[in-house]
């Protein structure tokens, strides 16, 4: 997996129909027709050095091969004949961005705000390195900016989503990527990043399942293998565990840095320590222009781009929420006709309930959240859960285990508030 973030504007650039050559496949450039391309170029700013189309062709081209600084050169150039356009200063902002100029990125990006206050690329962008540089402050305004100029921007409301949960803000981030899920359905980052968050809320279902959507739209995400390994790991699940963290290793096999950062979260789940999942990096928005008629566009540049490399951390777990302490227990003791209020045996059911929900063995789990009810009649996640079983069995049963569950913990309505109780399934 590339290490790029995604959502930064670079503005792709269409040129004639003979650059279809290019492609090899989906996801491959053709070098040497890339660089005869090139010189292509090179002949025509030598016969017309004022045009700025064959300026932009190149740089792009550049960029696909990975010739950052021929590309910024380029836009240097255009910036110089044509100072008013702020997709140049957006383009060269981009570019300095990801070779780790930020604060040369921020200048461009600032340039062509001044030139289009109403930008909402740029603004996102300045929130991204922002963010980067450590002004969490000044990115969150200018994601809300990004996103009060467009409300639909799916990319900036991800953004937002990302740097909410750096902050701890975790209800104002769910928010944020089931926006952006609405927005983008197809986008693998949002799901795993609202997987995320959900772990933080002790949403362990919810989170699982997100984790599980990401991968099934991107089955090379080895940031959700490994989120879902740990998790898997915590409910029990060594096999399970031990494939996720196996495929995100063979997905990574190209890049030694991620499979020792795979292989860390490996061992920090065997230890069981627990952890917060890795958030896919910010996304920085790409805008097209056209500038040369009969153009067709190079082979789609995979998106999102991402800057910023996988990072872990720790994750802050209350002492006193014993319900998402989830050590091995011992077995639970004889079960009476009557029971009695117990909580150490209604945990006891909880957790072998949430196994076996995890496992999509409904009806045996609606058993175990039954008896966890019945030995804790206050036990709200119990409640919680058993409403998401009755929901996928037409129980119309649900509504009121749901009620039950949020009039007990008020908490839980806003882990998934966007859809009331409508948990995706695994």
């Amino acid at each position: 997996m590339k290490t790029w973030a995604r959502g930064l504007v670079l503005i792709a650039i269409f040129i004639a129909s003979s650059i279809m050559a290019f492609a090899e496949s989906d996801e491959t450039v053709n070098r040497e027709a890339v660089l005869n391309a090139i010189v292509g170029y090179d002949q025509k700013i030598s016969s017309n050095p004022k045009a700025e189309d064959p300026y932009i062709n190149r740089a792009y081209l550049n960029y696909l091969i990975g010739n950052i600084q021929a590309a910024i050169a380029d836009y240097d150039v255009l910036i110089s004949m044509n100072p008013n356009n702020e997709e140049f200063f957006l383009n060269r902002g981009y570019l300095k961005h990801i070779s780790n100029r930020r604060e040369e990125a921020l200048k461009d990006y600032e340039a062509a705000l001044k030139i289009k206050p109403n930008y909402a690329f740029a603004h996102n962008n300045r929130g991204v390195v922002l963010s980067e540089l450590g002004r969490s402050e000044e990115s969150l305004m200018a994601y809300n900016t990004a996103i009060k100029i467009d409300p639909n921007y799916a990319d900036a409301y991800y953004n937002r989503g990302n740097l909410k949960t750096r902050v701890e803000k975790n209800e104002e981030a769910l928010e944020d990527f089931n926006n952006a899920i609405k927005l983008n359905p197809s986008d693998s980052a949002s799901y795993n990043n609202r997987g995320v968050v959900k772990r933080k809320l002790n949403f362990d279902v919810g989170a699982l399942s997100d984790f599980t959507i990401a991968i099934k739209l991107n089955p090379e995400d080895i940031t959700a293998f490994a989120n879902r390994g740990r998790l898997k790991k915590r409910y029990f699940d060594s096999e399970g565990a031990e494939e996720d963290f196996n495929t995100a290793v063979a997905v990574a096999n190209e890049s030694p840095i991620l499979i020792k950062e795979i292989e860390i979260q490996k061992q920090i789940a065997d230890n069981k320590k627990s952890v917060e999942p890795t958030q896919a990096p910010s996304k920085i928005a790409q805008e097209p222009i056209q500038k040369i008629a009969n153009k067709q566009i190079l082979p789609k540049q995979e998106e999102p781009v991402k800057v910023a490399a996988m990072q872990a951390g720790v994750v802050k777990v209350n002492p006193n929420h014993t319900k998402t302490q989830l050590e091995p227990v011992k077995p639970a003791p004889a079960i009476t006709t009557k029971p009695v209020a117990n909580p150490k045996l209604a945990e006891c059911y909880y957790i072998r309930a949430l196994q076996k929900y995890i496992l999509q063995n409904r009806e045996s789990a609606l058993k175990d959240f039954n008896m966890a009810i019945q030995y804790n009649p206050e036990y709200a996640e119990a409640y919680y859960y058993r409403a998401a079983i009755k929901r996928d069995m037409k129980d119309a049963g649900f509504v009121d285990d749901y009620t039950k569950a949020i009039q007990i913990n008020p908490g839980l309505k806003a882990v998934n508030d966007a859809d009331v109780l409508m948990i995706l399934k695994i």
